[in-house]
């Protein structure tokens, strides 16, 4: 057998051996999970204030306040800040540095749905995210 035959052969079995190695230690909790098939859109939520359930929508609009009282970071979806008919998504800085890239450029253009307690801020739904596992992206 020739060296060059030899050395494809090892190659070949170690990329079988890392591929078995990352199914064995990446069982299905890698994968993140389906988004609640319940959700309700943006443009509801205003009717579920007080609710704890899942709003859906696309980020049209999406800022850090870095020179704002608490640092938020506003992902807003359906309408852009100053529009009154959105639904925001609030990240504070304390939380801000548990996404592993910054939200306001992550999530702007994508469709996410956002799971939590739904209130109004100056007749704003929004709700309040403390960990990026409360977004979740089909």
């Amino acid at each position: 057998m020739s060296k060059g035959k030899l050395a494809g052969i090892i190659v070949l079995c170690i990329i079988v051996i890392i591929v078995v190695i990352v199914i064995v230690q990446c069982p299905p909790r890698c994968a993140p999970p389906p988004c609640p098939t319940d959700a309700i859109s943006w443009h509801e939520a205003k009717n579920h204030i007080g609710e704890r359930t899942t709003v859906y929508g696309t980020v049209v609009d999406a800022t850090w306040a870095s020179g704002s009282n608490g640092k938020p970071t506003f992902l807003n979806l359906g309408n852009p800040y100053p529009d009154q008919d959105r639904f925001t998504v609030v990240i504070w800085i304390g939380n801000r540095a548990k996404f592993p890239e910054p939200p306001e450029v992550y999530y702007h253009g994508k469709t996410i749905y956002v799971s939590g307690l739904i209130d109004s801020y100056e007749g704003v739904p929004q709700i309040e995210v403390t960990s990026p596992d409360q977004i979740c992206e089909p």
